[in-house]
């Protein structure tokens, strides 16, 4: 599982490098925390079919995608 979330937080990474800042995990939580800077990311089509296809389809739901806009 780890390594599915860090292969598709890396994708992100390259894929929308001038938003997806960085990302953290919080062992206390067990949760990655992704920051990004684009108010509406969960509303485009290419990051959902990404998120949603390798992660939530693998029963992968401990990251969570923060709005940071600094």
């Amino acid at each position: 599982m780890e390594k599915c979330v860090k292969d598709v937080i890396s994708y992100l990474m390259v894929r929308f490098p001038e938003n997806i800042r960085d990302y953290y995990y919080d062992e206390e939580a067990d949760i990655y925390i992704v920051e990004h800077n684009i108010p509406d990311l969960l509303e485009d089509d290419e990051f959902q079919e990404i998120v949603y296809s390798n992660l939530f389809d693998n029963e992968i739901y401990n990251v969570l995608f923060e709005y940071n806009s600094d």
